[in-house]
């Protein structure tokens, strides 16, 4: 690290050098003031380079770690904090391979590759609250604020922050003139940071609700603010489900007078990060639309919340259904809408007069996407019916055969039916759930004389473990009426593994309906000779 930073300081002057003989001019003004000349292009270009150093402490640390799913250096940050290593692979800056430099110039190069072709940039440090209210003209705004506790960025930054402010305090003083990243002022709920946890809160709601106001008052009125969130709805602590993060965010975002006027789920985390491996992590960033909300806007009481609420969120999750979002995904992209809803009124009364805080209008929003959901079982024959509450009830385990009775006589079936459907097993006073893997791989849908949804989702998901090109072959033979039910069954059975805590059922489900697009993009395809079940 230190030979590649001392190499920076001498190749200056030949950049110099080189942009003189190549005839560009020199107005000599810095890159800082302005400049254009060979000073400024002597300085652009080692300022990329440091970039590309900053990189390389990523790889050439003794926190690395050996990757063994691509056999490589995987780099320090696989998380968003150090951790403890036990042995660590040393990085060939010289080799082909993970780490080394010229790989990290390049990526550098790509970068800058997509920057604007003319125009020009300024990069601030400073808090958004100072900025916001000194800037004189209406601002454009999309940003990506704290997440509560989550991460404190500022303290993670130091690790590249001394080798950059090493490598380029000379061009950029101002920029690099602390020894380390400023702390105090960055806007996050960290208890370590303030005397208590209490006032860590403190500290994080107001801030955030002040930087809400200056949005709604500095932003160009032709175009809304975006906001862009990643952070899962629900965490569980000490057994209590508690949603901290969304509800300061979100109460913020709605007591600074902004509403939410549209929200999209953008797939933007890479399923290969170690937080999600083997995990049903968020796939998503959810980008938050909001304009201010004008002072006309009237009261609402709580009825008149729910009613719009069960007006517009089922057209919502169609429309959410059809983009394939993913199951992990839905409860958080579902907040969009209900927002939209709950953020148009400055207020919205309980029944004694108090004010509906966003925690209470989230739980109605989850509330009726539940509702929703559970609608759709009347979309399913009995038999899926009754394995959809059996699973709800005991997952892959086995049950009292009394249980299995009791429920498929309200579910307007009987055992032996279910049996004969190919759905569970009954043998000893006990009833079960054929497993996946004791299913049948030469199983044809058209020989079966009891097709269900359930069956067709779960030998959609057996083969899915194949290949895609076995799980389509399956669904261009389903057809596209059995094929959407499958997929509507597989969201429900998501949120029952996901509430469950059972990872690899839930990773399943929600990998079936992340494939759903794939799946019929080659199940459009018809095979010679083969015609679906509804031709047939």
């Amino acid at each position: 690290m230190t030979t590649f930073s001392d190499l920076l300081s001498e190749v200056q002057s030949s950049i110099e050098q080189d942009a003189r003989t190549a005839g560009l001019q020199d107005d000599h003004k810095t890159l800082r003031q302005g400049g254009a000349g060979t000073k400024a292009y002597a300085e652009a270009i080692p300022t990329y380079l440091a970039f590309a150093i900053d990189r390389c402490t990523d790889y050439w640390s003794c926190s690395s770690i050996w990757a063994n799913s691509f056999e490589g250096v995987a780099h320090v940050f696989g998380r968003q904090a150090i951790a403890m290593v036990w042995d660590y692979p040393e990085a060939n800056p010289f080799s082909l391979s993970t780490g080394n430099w010229i790989g990290q110039v390049k990526w550098v190069s790509k970068a800058v590759n997509r920057f604007p072709a003319q125009g020009s940039g300024e990069v601030l440090q400073q808090d958004a609250r100072t900025l916001l209210g000194s800037v004189p003209n209406p601002l454009l705004i999309s940003t990506d604020p704290p997440y509560y506790d989550n991460i404190c960025y500022a303290d993670i930054s130091d690790f590249f922050y001394v080798w950059l402010r090493h490598n380029l305090r000379f061009i950029w003083p101002d920029e690099l003139s602390t020894l380390a990243t400023p702390k105090a002022e960055e806007l996050t709920a960290s208890p370590y940071r303030h005397p208590n946890k209490e006032a860590a809160d403190r500290f994080f709601e107001s801030g955030m609700r002040e930087v809400f106001e200056k949005i709604s008052e500095a932003q160009v009125s032709d175009f809304p603010a975006s906001m862009f969130y990643a952070f899962k709805q629900t965490e569980t602590k000490k057994g209590v489900t508690v949603s901290t993060g969304w509800q300061t965010f979100l109460q913020a975002l709605h007591d600074s007078g902004l509403t939410v006027i549209r929200t999209w789920p953008m797939h933007t985390e890479r399923s290969a990060r170690p937080v999600a491996a083997g995990t049903a992590a968020l796939a998503s960033s959810i980008i938050i639309v909001c304009r201010s909300r004008p002072a006309s806007a009237p009261l609402a009481t709580r009825g008149e919340l729910l009613a719009a609420l069960r007006a517009e969120l089922p057209s919502a999750l169609r429309l959410l259904r059809e983009q394939a979002i993913a199951p992990v995904d839905m409860e958080q992209s579902m907040i969009g809408p209900g927002m939209a809803v709950f953020s148009r009124y400055p207020r919205v009364l309980e029944a004694d007069g108090t004010t509906m805080p966003v925690r209470s209008a989230l739980a109605l929003i989850n509330q009726i996407l539940e509702e929703l959901l559970s609608e759709e079982e009347t979309e399913f024959d009995y038999e899926t019916r009754w394995a959809l509450t059996w699973y709800q009830q005991y997952g892959a385990e086995a049950g009292p055969y009394g249980d299995a009775e009791t429920l498929s006589q309200a579910k307007n079936t009987s055992v032996s039916r279910v049996v004969k459907a190919g759905i569970a097993t009954s043998q000893v006073g006990k009833a079960q759930l054929i497993p996946r893997s004791d299913l049948d791989p030469e199983w044809d849908p058209k020989a079966d004389a009891r097709l269900t949804v359930w069956e067709i989702t779960q030998h959609l998901l057996a083969r899915l473990e194949r290949s895609e090109t076995e799980a389509a072959d399956l669904l261009r033979q389903a057809g596209s009426g059995l094929g959407d039910r499958a997929r509507q069954l597989a969201y429900l059975l998501y949120q029952t593994a996901d509430r469950q805590g059972w990872t690899q059922e839930a990773v399943a489900y929600n990998t079936l309906v992340t494939v759903w697009p794939t799946l019929t993009e080659l199940a459009a395809r018809p095979a010679s000779g083969q015609a679906s079940l509804l031709e047939s």
